[in-house]
């Protein structure tokens, strides 16, 4: 997660990303897996604050690339927007979301 030579490295950085996104967090629906190889795990916070974390295990990325599938985002808790792994926040439109190896967690709003 950190080498001498260049510091922090992508699995830090992303180890960090999901830190914030659990930290705080309660647990609100175990994590399973859907449709066989795509998991969720849900999220509360204070304040009305509900999230889902994303991903399809069935997925793989190599030194190249990192493939998704679209994946239907749920209804009732009104999700907006996704952030990757890198922190970057996406709005939601059309009612889906990439998903892939790497997780990505839908919100109903901004990280309190």
């Amino acid at each position: 997660m950190w080498t001498a030579s260049t510091g922090i490295t992508d699995a830090g950085n992303a180890w960090g990303e999901v830190y914030q996104w659990i930290n705080g967090a309660t647990l609100s629906s175990a994590c399973t897996a859907n449709n066989s190889s795509v998991w969720s795990c849900g999220f509360t916070r204070s304040g009305g604050y509900q999230a889902l974390a994303v991903w399809d295990a069935g997925q793989d990325c190599t030194s190249t690339s990192c493939p998704t599938t679209n994946f239907n985002v749920p209804a009732g808790p009104g999700y907006t927007q996704y952030v990757d792994l890198t922190g970057n926040v996406t709005t939601i439109s059309g009612g889906t979301v990439p998903i892939g190896a790497q997780p990505i967690l839908l919100e109903n709003g901004t990280l309190p």
